[in-house]
């Protein structure tokens, strides 16, 4: 069995995911509207369809944790 298997979410875990997940499609939606109306003009790579990723992986972290973001300057990273 994997750790996937044999992890069970509580309700309130379940519950915090899915509302994460409703606010960045939401969001994502707002912004889609102001970008096919021509009210804002800016790069945007929306998150439609990967909102449960950034949802579960922030449910995960604990209060010491942290993350970096990474799609610049990766090379620095590395060594």
């Amino acid at each position: 069995m994997g750790v996937a298997d044999e992890t069970v979410l509580d309700a309130e875990t379940r519950l915090r995911i899915y509302r994460t997940m409703r606010r960045i499609n939401v969001t994502d939606e707002r912004v889609r509207g102001l970008l096919m109306s021509g009210k804002i003009a800016i790069i945007y790579y929306s998150p439609r369809g990967q909102e449960c990723i950034p949802a579960a992986v922030g449910a995960a972290l604990e209060p010491d944790d942290y993350t970096v973001r990474s799609e610049e300057h990766t090379s620095e990273l590395q060594s």
